[in-house]
């Protein structure tokens, strides 16, 4: 049992060591056979559920003769539930006042920081130690260069270190504040259940992630959660709020976020550039209103699957958004895409449409007008609802680079050739399962686009050799294409594509029947005649002709050139089904008022705001007619001409104490 000199409170000790299970009463009781006692304090830590006891307590006692005679009690009398008591004095508190001494060894200590700050970066990158020696070097470096290097650790191996010695322990804490960058990426990987019982799963919780943040953490610029979102709850993001104003970046896909709590994020980290909400489903239109209305630095927005999301918000989203990814948003409409595209009409670059059920041609019209500068436009899966003509329309983005129009019913030829005529910069093309429109024509089309670098042409099973001809001859800098299922596929279309594309890194052609051993014997041939640096090609010929001996074969003599996967990832053709995007039009009016209700409480959009009547914005059709699609900028801003002080008033009624009733009304 150790023992310590009295301290400034010579009545109060500090217990060790006692057993989970007492509480305060019990403490004081077993304490009181030693004298007077005044006060006991019990140390707890607080679970997400519940608290528990640190099994540590500080006790104080009437007189300083009442703690001696405890300290000098034997191990018998100190043993409470079968577990010893430790009894030490309990250290003061440090003096707010410091005495004169104390002055001058401060100043002196900030007098020598800058000497130090000046020294650690030529000690820490010139000087080099004999690690030969008894003293280990690390403990000889000073505290700066130490936080230098804690700072390059990844985050297990920072907490590990904090636990070495008192020093490290300082000296990593103090590293937090230079930390601009936090990710919990494989953190939890490998870890079994803390309680043994797999109903517990281990992964970032909130008193974890609370730990770390009150470590420091002021200047985080980016954050991201993504890796272990399933245990965070609402407490986690109002921390954010309140320790990392600084942030620019934040990943919050799958934590359980709802509208109160990302406004609350949105008013403290207003500087937010970028931010990634995926599969956040407790998020509805009021919840993006406060972001797009307390961030107007934001660019980059990933809102996929966010299915209560409408967009009637992007009219005040920033101009200068260039990304916008909003795959899965089911309820997105032409109304969405006419706000989204009148507020970033030359910024943005990216959109991802893809699975956006109501977009229709308008929209599609909307975008070749006004969005001229997109590089990146997925808008695959959008079944029954656009046409071949609205497609043609995006010829017009003459800046496209990626474009990706997988699961599209309407894609055609006529597509295809109006794509290859306009968008010259064209490098990557995904039209997989398109199959009802496309032939050889369309694939001839594609020729025009000289740039292409990646092909997706999977399950197009009537398109042929003589489509794939034109395109390896035009498109010299191909380095990858994807044909799976692609049964008219022969010989010598992988023939002249293996001689004509010399940057081929990788060709997929699971599932095509047709294709023999000649092929590979084609591309063996060409890759001895390609430089060492481009030579290298992945071949997956699963589900063809090709037989697995022979391939293993050619691959072995082959140098290293030629790695072939003989495994079949093409799957049977995938047939349009439209009733399982869109279900049956047999809706009754109990389910159509049930749904409003819904939409009316958990959305609490209001419509008079927008400066048409609520049943309008029921039928889309009906409402882009108002519009002047040549010209809809004007529209436009006649239509939001209500006053910065309407404005100021609709967003000062959102008071939160309606929300508990889900109600939200204009004063």
């Amino acid at each position: 049992m150790g023992r310590q000199e009295i301290g400034g409170n010579e009545a109060k000790i500090m217990v060790k060591n006692i057993p989970f299970k007492v509480k305060m009463p019990e403490l004081r009781r077993f304490f009181g056979s030693f004298g007077k006692v005044v006060d006991v304090y019990l140390l707890q830590e607080h679970l997400q559920h519940k608290s528990r006891s640190k099994g540590m307590a500080f006790v104080t006692f009437r007189t300083p003769e009442e703690v001696k005679r405890v300290m000098a009690a034997t191990e018998q009398e100190l043993t409470l539930r079968e577990r010893v008591l430790r009894i030490e004095y309990a250290e003061p508190r440090n003096n707010k006042q410091l005495s004169k001494a104390q002055k001058y060894n401060l100043d002196s200590k900030n007098k020598k920081q800058e000497q130090f700050e000046d020294a650690c970066d030529r000690e820490l990158f010139t000087t080099t130690y004999d690690l030969s020696e008894d003293d280990a070097v690390i403990h000889k470096l000073y505290d700066e260069i130490l936080i230098k290097i804690f700072v390059l650790l990844d985050l297990k191996d920072r907490l590990v270190v904090e636990r070495v010695c008192k020093r490290w322990y300082n000296v990593a804490k103090a590293s937090w504040q230079s930390v601009e960058y936090l990710t919990f990426t494989n953190i939890f990987k490998g870890l079994k259940f803390a309680t043994g019982d797999s109903s517990s799963p281990v992964g970032l919780t909130d008193e974890i992630f609370r730990s770390i943040l009150l470590r420091g953490c002021r200047n985080l610029r980016s954050l991201d959660l993504s890796s272990s979102p399933h245990l965070l709850t609402y407490r986690s993001i109002e921390l954010i709020g309140k320790r990392c104003t600084r942030l620019e970046n934040i990943n919050l896909t799958g934590v359980s976020i709802i509208n109160k709590t990302l406004q609350q994020l949105s008013q403290s980290c207003n500087k937010l550039k970028k931010l990634i909400l995926q599969r956040c489903l407790g998020v509805g239109e009021k919840g993006f209103w406060w972001l797009f209305h307390n961030c107007p630095m934001l660019e980059y927005i990933d809102i996929r699957e966010s299915k209560r999301f409408r967009g009637k918000c992007f009219h005040i989203l920033n101009q200068s958004c260039h990304t916008v990814i909003a795959s899965g948003c089911s309820r997105l409409d032409d109304a969405s895409i006419y706000e989204l595209t009148a507020k970033c009409t030359t910024h943005l670059k990216c959109l991802d449409l893809s699975y956006c059920y109501h977009i229709t041609d308008k929209s599609l019209r909307l975008l070749a007008q006004h969005c001229t500068q997109l590089n990146k436009l997925d808008l695959s899966g959008l079944v029954q609802t656009v046409s071949p003509t609205g497609l043609c329309s995006l010829s017009h983005l003459t800046e496209l680079v990626e474009l990706r129009l997988s699961q599209n019913a309407a894609v055609n030829d006529e597509v295809l050739v109006k794509v290859g005529q306009n968008c010259k910069k064209l490098r990557l093309i995904d039209v997989s399962g398109c199959y009802d429109g496309i032939h050889d024509a369309g694939l001839q089309g594609l020729a025009g686009c000289m740039q292409l670098g990646i092909i997706n042409i999977n399950y197009l099973d009537q398109i042929s050799d003589e489509g794939l001809k034109p395109l390896a001859n035009s498109c010299s800098q191909l380095k990858k294409i994807t044909a799976r299922g692609c049964a008219l596929l022969t010989d010598e279309g992988m023939l002249h594509l293996a001689n004509q594309c010399s940057l081929l890194q990788e060709v997929d052609v699971s599932g095509c029947e047709k294709l023999t051993n000649a092929m590979l014997d084609s591309f063996l041939l060409s890759r001895q005649n390609v430089e060492e640096e481009n030579a290298n090609l992945y071949l997956t010929v699963g589900g063809t002709d090709i037989e697995a001996d022979y391939a293993k074969q050619v691959e072995q003599s082959s140098d290293g050139r030629l790695s072939i996967a003989t495994y079949n990832l093409a799957v049977a053709i995938k047939r349009f089904c439209t009733e399982a995007f869109f279900g049956s039009d047999d809706v009754s009016d109990d389910e159509e008022d049930a749904e409003e209700a819904v939409a009316a409480a958990e959305e609490i959009w209001p419509d008079e705001f927008m400066g048409l009547p609520p049943e309008q914005f029921a039928d889309a059709d009906a409402q882009m007619e108002q519009f002047n699609f040549a010209n809809p900028l004007p529209a436009i801003e006649e239509r939001w001409d209500v006053g910065e002080d309407f404005v100021n008033d609709y967003l000062d009624a959102d008071d939160p104490s309606m929300w508990e009733e889900e109600e939200w009304m204009l004063s």
